[in-house]
């Protein structure tokens, strides 16, 4: 491409937008003698998690089981100071489940505080997501081809031109950002009667850039 006559000029564009989905992940880690008891629990810890939400009259299907393994546990034989092998040493359970809910919903707290009080070992933790970035994502992209075009036609101004034909724009790729104040991670522990405290999330940046090229006129 020829360089002369031409103005190129890049366009940024961040956008503070707020988490539109709270996300509460219960997950359980335990240890039992035997196999048939480590699945008799898993069971009773789905139904409690099902029970959370029915309690305050959500669809059970909301909750979704994420991770589910029970495995077999061993731990080193020594003889004399010398390792000999492993021993079973019974099996750990694994689970994961994730209720996902509107920020602000109020039933959050009385899903949270069930599940600490009836899922043993259940360690909960809240988190928050923007369900639907692309719009998002979107409007910063026109965003930034609006700013690269402002301080383009300042550019061409002050040099006593004027834009013309639009020659290649390129697009980066797009980067979204979480804002933290403070400690983002919010565990609530399994202390029973404690109402957890209100979580409204944290707000993420996307940010989108682009470079344009233009033909000039009028040049002096």
């Amino acid at each position: 491409m020829t360089q002369a006559n031409i103005i190129k000029v890049s366009g940024s564009a961040t956008l503070k937008v707020a988490p539109d989905t709270l996300r509460i992940r219960i997950e359980v880690n335990s240890h039992f003698a035997s196999n048939e008891v480590a699945y008799e629990q898993a069971k009773t810890n789905s139904l409690q998690v099902l029970d959370s939400l029915k309690n305050v009259g959500l669809d059970e299907t909301i909750a979704k089981t994420v991770n589910f393994d029970i495995s077999e546990d061993s731990k080193p034989i020594y003889e004399k100071g010398r390792w000999i092998g492993y021993k079973k040493n019974g099996y750990d359970l694994n689970q994961l489940f994730y209720v996902d809910l509107p920020v602000g919903n109020k039933e959050a707290n009385a899903i949270v505080k069930y599940c600490t009080e009836n899922v043993p070992y259940a360690e909960v933790k809240l988190d928050s997501y923007i369900a639907e970035p692309r719009k998002h994502k979107l409007e910063a992209i026109s965003l930034a081809v609006k700013d690269a075009k402002e301080k383009a036609e300042i550019i061409a101004a002050s040099l006593g031109c004027t834009l013309g034909s639009i020659l290649e724009v390129n697009y980066g790729c797009a980067e979204t950002r979480d804002i933290c104040y403070g400690d983002c991670d919010c565990s609530v522990g399994a202390a029973p009667g404690v109402t957890p405290l209100a979580f409204n999330g944290q707000e993420e940046e996307i940010e989108e850039a682009v470079i344009v090229i233009w033909q000039i006129q009028n040049t002096q």
